[in-house]
């Protein structure tokens, strides 16, 4: 189970929000824990093509793309999950406690051009996250937002459109 215990609001929070030191948000990611079981339908699109595409936009991968480079580890991030696929880390002006992102690893600049297994991983990991965040601050909900393409308010062409926002009480 996925949990983050002894955190609470002591204060308002600003855009200027981080976990403090010792808090459940602020524990190494090797502490929290998910269920890994992932079931993904077989598609008819199961081609050499569209395997390869799962690893990634590799010939053109974004060296200035700052979700890229957190991926890589050439930028700070306060990573709350990862595994092979994705990885979910806080996002550095939320909008309230626990505003995470969730990113694939490889870089795709857009939803659909993010293989459905991709999808399927990321979207798998929002109940544990959600419950977990909303366990941590107090609350009993979350919106989950996609963002995908300009006109949708995208800013970082990287998949990052798993967006787990708690709401308070």
């Amino acid at each position: 189970m996925f949990s983050l215990r002894r955190f609470s609001l002591k204060q308002p929070i600003s855009r200027e929000w981080s976990p403090e030191v010792g808090s459940p948000l602020s524990a190494p990611i090797s502490s929290l824990t998910l269920p890994l079981r992932l079931h993904v339908l077989s598609s008819s699109l199961t081609s050499s093509a569209s395997i390869n595409d799962a690893a990634g936009d590799t010939r053109n991968h974004q060296l200035d793309c700052v979700f890229c480079r957190i991926v890589r580890g050439e930028s700070p991030a306060f990573k709350l999950y990862e595994d092979e696929t994705c990885l979910c880390i806080l996002d550095t002006s939320p909008v309230s406690p626990g505003h995470s992102l969730i990113i694939p690893k490889s870089h795709f600049s857009c939803l659909e051009a993010t293989p459905p297994s991709v999808v399927a991983a990321m979207c798998s990991k929002v109940p544990s996250i959600g419950n977990a965040i909303m366990k941590a601050n107090g609350s009993d909900s979350f919106n989950l937002l996609v963002n995908n393409g300009a006109a949708a308010g995208q800013v970082i062409f990287h998949v990052s459109n798993y967006k787990v926002v708690s709401m308070e009480k």
